[in-house]
This record gives structure tokens, C-alpha cells and sequence, in this order.
């Protein structure tokens, strides 16, 4: 538990330069400390800032203080990481970024593609949200459901970033349909912005690039801060063209028709398991029965049927 505090304290200390210059107001009540969610996840809110209402950073740290837990992590081959989540809510007005447009766009690793689409609604289908062909690093996939997002959203200086920074970069995600608080009871969809950069990446598959970048230490800290801040105002910034709203359109309505399909054959499969499980418990019911109930229970059956 000690171990994940400290990682979370020096988060904190190389970071909070880049969070004063960014808002106003850093912890709750402005106490500038992160609450302790559990034994390895801490958070911190802060707001005060142009296009956004709040931004909370979520330090999920590996399992140190289990030992049983990261012994079986260690056997079975499952990754454990520390984490950086920057979670930023629009706001209503367009000062806190209510002005957002409506779309869906994501940039992960072509090897966490089906995790995230599997682990955020907005992004599951491979009919509306498609990947488009970008200069991001080829380790990477862009993910929307308009090209022009994907165009736009990745302007020059971001995708320098993101190329640089590759070893760090786990997810960026914007949608209109945000779903906030990540590990608590599930909110209201919501316009917004999540960035998920790893604390201790891999830098052995990074070439002369990467380590030289893992010589930088904790500046490379304070500049993925930068890159998700700055995310947050091209999210609210960008103005969508009439073009692409029309296209959008069509997409929309291929999407509401994949979500009443989906809708429809879940309903289909509870309505059949019932079904089967009515049959199950009169299995058992008979066949606990004795021969005069069973007799009865035949005949009334046949009453029903005439």
C-alpha cells in the first residue's frame, strides 16, 4: 500500500506545476490532494479551466499490496501497470466546452482495439465507427465514425506527440456519449474527453527513439499531462462541416437501427432462457412426483389442451 502511495505522491509532485497553469481549483475544496479511492487507486478533481467543467485523474497503480493477486498475475501472463486517466466532463455553456460536437473518436494500440471497443459502448460497432488510414505510428489505430474527426483531430503537432510519446500512449477517447466515472456507479452520458497514458511502459520494443525518451524520466510526465490538456480543447474547439454533419446523419441512423437490433435480440434471448428454465423446474417437479400426482398432473395437461 505504501509502495502505491508513493507512486501516486510522485505523479503529483512532477505534475503539479502543469496542473496550477491549467486550473483554477486543484482537489476538493481546493485541498490539493488526491483522495484514496482504494489500495491502488487514487484520484484527484480539479476544475477551473476553459472548455471543460472538470478534469479527474485517476492513479490505478498494480496490485502491490496483494501478494496472492500478483503472484497469480505473474503465472497466468496477465499485464498489471500503473496508469494515468485524465477523465474530462464538458460542461453546459460553451465556456466549459458545451459547444463539443456530436461524434466518437479513439486512438489505441492496434493490439487493445477489441478491449476498448468491447469496453466502451460507443465505439463497439465496425459498422459506424471504422478505422481510417492516418500518420499516426503503425502500432497505433484511429477509430471514429466521420473521417473528417479522424483528419481533424490529429492535426500535425498531435500526431508528433502521440508518435513520440508511443510507449506512454494507451488510449485517447472523445465521444458525446461519454460515460464518467470510471470504477464508481455509472452516470449520465455525458460530452467528454479520456486520456490513458501508462506510468511504466516498455521501452525495449521502442528502438534508439525510446531510449532516449526513457532518459527524459519524469519530464515525459509533465508533457503527457500537456498532451491531454491540450486534447481537451481541440475536443471542444473543433467545428464540424455541414458535409460531415450530413454524413453523420446516416450514421446516426445506422446506429439507433444496430442498437434496436441489439436491444431486440437480447430481449428474444432472456424471453428463451426463461422459457427454458420454466421447462427445467417442471422437469424436476415431475420427476419428483409420485405415480398418482404425475396421473394428475397428465390429466390436467390435457383439460388445457382441449
Amino acid at each position: 500500500d505504501s509502495c502505491n502511495r508513493k507512486v501516486a505522491k510522485d505523479w503529483m509532485r512532477t505534475c503539479e506545476e502543469v496542473l496550477d497553469s491549467n486550473f483554477a481549483l486543484i482537489g476538493v475544496g481546493n485541498d490539493r490532494k488526491m483522495d484514496r479511492e482504494s489500495a491502488s487507486e487514487f484520484r484527484l478533481y480539479c476544475s477551473g479551466r476553459l472548455n471543460c467543467d472538470s478534469v479527474t485523474v485517476i492513479i490505478k497503480t498494480k496490485p502491490r499490496h496483494d501478494l496472492i493477486q500478483t503472484i497469480y498475475s505473474l503465472f497466468n501472463s496477465i499485464k498489471t501497470e500503473d496508469t494515468a486517466t485524465f477523465e474530462a466532463i464538458m460542461g453546459s455553456t460553451p465556456q466549459t466546452g458545451g459547444g463539443m460536437e456530436s461524434f466518437n473518436f479513439a486512438v489505441c494500440s492496434k493490439q487493445e482495439e477489441a478491449s476498448v471497443r468491447s469496453e466502451n459502448e460507443n465505439l463497439e460497432s465496425k459498422v459506424t465507427v471504422r478505422k481510417w488510414v492516418t500518420q499516426l505510428h503503425d502500432t497505433f489505430v484511429c477509430l471514429s465514425d466521420e473521417e473528417e474527426v479522424s483528419r481533424e483531430l490529429l492535426p500535425l503537432d498531435a500526431v508528433q506527440a502521440l508518435n513520440t510519446y508511443r510507449p506512454y500512449v494507451k488510449l485517447l477517447h472523445a465521444s458525446s456519449k461519454m460515460v464518467a466515472g470510471l470504477g464508481r456507479e455509472k452516470q449520465d452520458k455525458r460530452k467528454g474527453f479520456r486520456a490513458v497514458f501508462t506510468l511504466s511502459p516498455n521501452f525495449r520494443f521502442a528502438g534508439k527513439e525510446g531510449q532516449q525518451l526513457a532518459s527524459r524520466g519524469a519530464s515525459n510526465l509533465e508533457n503527457l499531462c500537456k498532451v491531454a490538456f491540450k486534447y481537451i480543447d481541440v475536443c471542444a474547439s473543433y467545428r464540424m462541416s455541414n458535409a460531415a454533419k450530413e454524413r453523420m446523419k446516416k450514421v446516426d441512423q445506422q446506429a439507433e437501427m444496430i442498437a434496436f437490433q441489439k436491444t431486440r435480440r437480447e430481449r428474444e434471448e432472456k424471453a428463451q432462457d426463461r422459457k427454458l428454465d420454466k421447462m427445467k423446474k417442471e422437469k424436476e417437479a415431475l420427476s419428483s412426483m409420485t405415480p398418482e400426482q404425475a396421473a394428475k398432473h397428465e390429466e390436467k395437461l390435457l383439460r388445457k389442451q382441449r
